[in-house]
């Protein structure tokens, strides 16, 4: 790794500013893609948590209403929550 860095600084040091300030913003963009990748898989593992959780716990609470009994009232075409 240490060699493709070196690699990669030699070869900028050439570069033009203009041409340096493009390579940066494609460095940027690369780390905004890098940490929306981490934030999605730690919203999976979140989401699967949750979703564990709740299976778990199904049925531990007598008194605490069904899915269907909340939405009773709101009709057989209204939006469901997505997952």
């Amino acid at each position: 790794m240490e060699a493709i860095i070196e690699t990669i600084v030699s070869k900028l040091r050439r570069l033009s500013t203009s041409k340096l300030q493009i390579i940066l913003e494609f460095v940027n963009f690369l780390d905004w893609q890098e940490s929306q990748a981490k934030e999605a898989t730690y919203s999976q593992e979140q989401q699967s948590t949750w979703n564990t959780l709740v299976k778990e716990c199904a049925g531990a609470w007598p008194d605490f209403p069904t899915s269907e009994e909340i939405r009773a009232d709101l009709g057989q075409d209204s939006p469901r929550e997505t997952f």
